[in-house]
């Protein structure tokens, strides 16, 4: 997935990454894409469609378009 010129890897074996980096496993969960970080932290998003755009949106409520 492409953030803006950031990318998120989302693996068929549920390992995620951010620019390489950032490891942890994820989970989706009702709507939200969930990532434990190796480590220790976690966090969920939701990702949303609208107007045929897509958007993750953190617990902030900052938004970011993305290209899956």
């Amino acid at each position: 997935m492409r953030v803006g010129s950031s990318s998120a890897s989302y693996g068929a074996d549920g390992k995620y990454s951010f620019n390489g980096g950032n490891l942890g496993r994820y989970r989706v969960d009702t709507g939200r894409i969930c990532v434990d970080f190796d480590s220790g932290q976690a966090r969920c998003d939701k990702i949303v469609k609208d107007a045929g755009n897509y958007y993750l949106i953190n617990a902030q409520g900052q938004r970011y378009q993305f290209r899956p």
